[in-house]
């Protein structure tokens, strides 16, 4: 593969030319580390079925089913916040976490819906 700009050669998954900076934009780029987030709520607030959580990574908000969901992500550190728009309440039951994505390796991460809407879901690293 050669960058638009500089024709010059680059590598398949680069984001950025190395000889003269131009931004590539490639697709289907496939991340080998993976984050796990597991959802699930007490089977007695049965309406939260009818709801689904939004998992926001680094801000970036994905609209997510009860369950687990999996996310390719490259290696860093994200902010994962979660929350389940619910009636009136746009973000009942927020709750944040930060961590850290290592290569090659799962991050699980398990989040809890509160028993009221006015508490705050409970989220970990599993």
């Amino acid at each position: 593969m050669n960058c638009s700009k500089c024709k010059n050669p680059i590598g398949e998954n680069a984001t950025v030319c190395g000889w003269c900076g131009e931004v590539l934009y490639t697709k289907n780029v496939v991340y080998n580390t993976k984050l796990e987030v597991k959802t699930s709520f007490n089977p007695l607030n049965y309406l939260f079925l009818f709801c689904s959580p939004v998992v926001e990574i680094n801000g970036e908000k994905h609209r997510s089913s009860w369950g687990t969901q999996t996310f390719n992500l490259p290696e860093g550190e994200y902010n994962i916040t979660i929350y389940i728009p619910y009636l009136s309440w746009k973000r009942c039951g927020e709750n944040s976490i930060t961590v850290n994505v290592v290569a090659g390796k799962t991050t699980k991460i398990s989040f809890r819906a509160p028993h009221t809407v006015f508490s705050k879901g409970s989220i970990k690293v599993l």
